[in-house]
């Protein structure tokens, strides 16, 4: 089965200290553009966290 990377869905995003849900709709290409970008993001910050004099990663 084929996914059209134009269709689309919501995603919705629920915390107990929230006063309420936040929700979005996305395409599956934008959805595949933002778990890019958050593996870039975690990357940097290993890296970061790891660049420290102690090598603590905190």
């Amino acid at each position: 089965m084929d996914i059209d990377p134009n269709d689309t869905f919501v995603v919705e995003i629920d915390c107990d200290e929230w006063p309420s849900s936040y929700s979005r709709v996305l395409t599956w290409r934008q959805l595949g553009e933002l778990l890019l970008k958050f593996d870039e993001l975690a990357a940097v910050t290993e890296g970061a966290a790891y660049s420290n004099r102690d090598g603590s990663p905190f």
